[in-house]
């Protein structure tokens, strides 16, 4: 389980330039709108050999709540799933940085963790 989206897009871009030593967020950053969906990008693969059922859990600060139910997902072997996670935001802004984490759960242990600071700010652009 990983990031996917842009952080995976920036991450790549780095990779194929040879930019591995500009500096970067310790954990993968975003500013959004106060009371806006955030959509969290997750790439989900399984490179065992054998099928495998991953459960997902996210535990949210107060006041954020996801948009639907998170699924289980059947990845065959070499499955390579991305999804998006959308999460309702608080309607107030704040200076205070939120981290949201999503656990990925196959036979009863975890098997990757994501994670996202988001800061709500007033207006700006969509995600």
């Amino acid at each position: 389980m990983e990031i996917g989206g842009p952080w995976a897009f920036y991450e790549d871009f780095r990779a194929a330039h040879d930019l591995v030593d500009l500096p970067k967020a310790a954990v993968p950053e975003i500013s959004i709108a106060a009371g806006s969906v955030l959509q969290l990008p997750v790439v989900l693969r399984n490179d065992d050999a054998e099928p495998v059922e991953v459960t997902l859990s996210a535990p949210l600060p107060e006041g954020w709540a996801l948009k639907s139910p998170l699924p289980h997902y059947k990845l065959a072997p070499g499955d390579v799933f991305p999804i998006e996670i959308e999460i309702t935001t608080p309607a107030k802004k704040s200076d205070q940085i939120s981290e949201i984490t999503c656990r990925a759960n196959a036979g009863g242990k975890e098997i990757g963790t994501v994670k996202l600071r988001v800061r709500l700010a007033g207006g700006g652009l969509p995600q």
